[in-house]
């Protein structure tokens, strides 16, 4: 019994200790506890003592930093002012170099001429001293009309050829002056001398009589205000004996203008002799007919009689058709321009000149130059869509713009940010310009470029006055406007209106029969399982439909009550929108959350 007693008293002391320790632990626990707050308080405290110093700090620099935004705020604008004037300086050295790379192909140019002319002096030699086997009959044609005074030194240039096996006829054209009776005299010194007399027809039709009447077999020109140089025809015979399947050749021509017309600077004439270019000669006529020789058996040797002026580039073109003329480094004649009544200045030749490029445009595509301010910017693009009509039936496309600007189309022609570069590097046939205040303000560039344009008018900017002056220039080949602008400008065409068709932009995809807005989940190929019109074309179901246009319903749905609860949503979808004028949802059955 004691002995149990004992062990209960044990048990409870065991009991107590454990508890004390317990006590003790959580006693620990806690101290330990309280021990960790107080040092987070005075973390706390020395971390908000730290803050209220650093606040304390910028409250006291708040005025330095308003000065330093103020500051970078002042930079940031010269900065942008900067950018700008950076951008103007690139620009302006674009247009530099644009100007740099004209002069340096000019100057190469200048150099090649250069070089063919140095020949010059050393063939004009060997033709002098050779001597010729051949004796070959070369015939020289000379139309002339009142022009009696200039007649004796023409003619005298010829009798004074080293070279004498020639004939020349001479075509009187229905002079009315002293002309007739000197010719009589010619024909009476000189055996060689032939003349034919007809009523006044025209420099064409004149030439063609010569041409019939001419027996040589080769074909030289001689107009009746020029002078032929001594070894001229010489030079001819040996080039044709040296060659012997030349058919075409032509030589230099000394000049008392330069080559832009203008009279020749100080006190030496102006040598004009260039390598040959069949688009140079397309361009403009650098081969003088009375520089010009050929064979008299050629199919394409004669004049358009219809053409008052002109007509020689005509024949030129057609002779070189398939054909290459030799460049032959020798003066050919003297050619003047002081004489009365010439052909370049008569009224006729700007007319001539645009039959002569209309009839050398049949022979090869024409080449277009659209020059514009913006494109290819992108709400420019329907610019794009009027040329590729152009490009459409055979025209040859570049672009010429004043500025560079982001493309929504692919552009594979040709683009130029320089009218001069676009000019010398594609040699367009005529230039197509947008907007008469794009085009006014250009005039005198379009005058110094020298080539035909059009002008393209846009309703945004229709200003008669504008409109006046640039189709009265003297370079402008038309006007086109819609037509009921057209109607409003004298001469104008009207032009077809295009729908866009889009052409170079990316086609959004399409769910079943309808456009999706949401191009990430179209792009996926999946219909929206929330929306009530897919589901409904899902299952085949078709949408209300009254009077040819779906429209939405009213109240329930007129479906069957074991149909699919699709159709049913269909209905709900639409229910109390009425079909109504500017309904944004009215007379169609696309889904209003995420169809357009």
């Amino acid at each position: 019994m004691r002995l149990r007693q004992m062990i209960s008293l044990a048990k409870q002391e065991i009991r107590a200790v454990r508890d004390a320790s317990k006590v003790s632990g959580v006693r620990d626990a806690l101290i330990t506890r309280a021990r960790h707050d107080l040092d987070l308080d005075e973390i706390d405290a020395n971390r908000i003592g730290s803050l209220e110093s650093r606040l304390a700090a910028l409250e006291a620099a708040s005025p330095d930093i308003g000065a330093v935004v103020a500051e970078l705020r002042e930079n940031r604008v010269q900065l942008q002012g900067a950018e700008v004037q950076l951008r103007a300086t690139v620009e302006s050295m674009s247009h530099v170099e644009a100007t740099m790379q004209v002069k340096l192909a000019q100057i190469d140019r200048r150099d090649e001429l250069t070089a063919l002319a140095a020949r010059i002096g050393p063939v004009t030699t060997w033709v002098r001293n050779a001597q010729l086997s051949t004796t070959s009959r070369i015939t020289v044609l000379m139309a002339t009309y009142n022009r009696c005074e200039l007649l004796r030194r023409a003619v005298d240039s010829v009798r004074a050829q080293q070279y004498s096996n020639w004939e020349l006829v001479i075509v009187d054209d229905g002079s009315s002056d002293e002309t007739p009776a000197l010719l009589t005299r010619f024909a009476s010194e000189d055996d060689r001398i032939v003349v034919i007399s007809q009523p006044h027809r025209g420099p064409g039709a004149a030439r063609n009589a010569g041409l019939s009447a001419a027996t040589g077999e080769i074909v030289c020109y001689l107009d009746d205000d020029n002078v032929m140089q001594p070894l001229w025809l010489k030079a001819v015979a040996w080039a044709f004996e040296r060659q012997p399947g030349l058919e075409l050749l032509y030589g230099a021509r000394v000049m008392d203008v330069d080559g832009s017309g203008e009279p020749s600077q100080g006190p030496l004439p102006f040598l004009q002799f260039e390598p040959f270019e069949r688009r140079r000669l397309e361009v403009g006529n650098f081969i003088d007919l009375g520089a010009l020789a050929h064979l008299r058996n050629i199919p394409e040797a004669y004049f358009d009689s219809s053409l008052e002026a002109l007509g020689d580039w005509e024949m030129l073109l057609r002779l070189t058709v398939d054909r290459s003329p030799l460049p032959l480094p020798v003066v050919a004649l003297l050619y003047t321009t002081a004489a009365p009544n010439r052909i370049s200045q008569s009224r006729t030749y700007a007319a001539a000149e645009s039959a002569v490029r209309l009839r050398m445009l049949r022979d090869r595509p024409l080449r277009v130059l659209a020059y514009n301010s913006l494109f290819p910017l992108v709400p420019e693009t329907y610019i794009a869509e009027e040329m590729k009509a152009l490009t459409d039936n055979g025209a040859v496309l570049a672009w010429c713009t004043d500025r560079w600007s982001p493309s929504p189309v692919r552009v594979v022609e040709s683009t130029y940010t320089d009218l001069d570069v676009a000019v010398q590097e594609f040699e367009p046939d005529v230039l197509i310009l947008y907007w008469a205040s794009f085009a006014v303000e250009r005039l005198d560039v379009l005058s110094r470029v020298g080539k035909p344009f059009a002008l393209r008018v846009h309703s945004f900017d229709f200003v008669p006055e504008d409109i006046d002056r640039v189709r009265t220039h003297p370079l402008c080949v038309g006007t086109w406007a819609y037509p009921h602008h057209a109607r409003r400008i004298e001469g104008a065409h009207d032009l077809v209106p295009l729908l866009t068709t889009g052409h170079g932009f990316p086609i959004p995809p399409r769910i079943g029969r309808l456009s999706c807005r949401r191009l990430r989940a179209a792009e996926e190929g999946l219909a929206h399982a929330d929306c009530v019109v897919c589901r409904a074309r899902q299952k085949g179901h078709r949408l209300p439909h009254r009077g040819g246009h779906h429209r939405p319903t009213r109240g329930r749905a007129r479906s069957n009550p074991t149909a699919d609860p699709g159709r049913r949503g269909v209905d709900h979808a639409f229910r109390g929108r009425a079909s109504r004028p500017g309904d944004r949802f009215a007379g169609t059955n696309r889904c209003r959350r995420v169809h357009a």
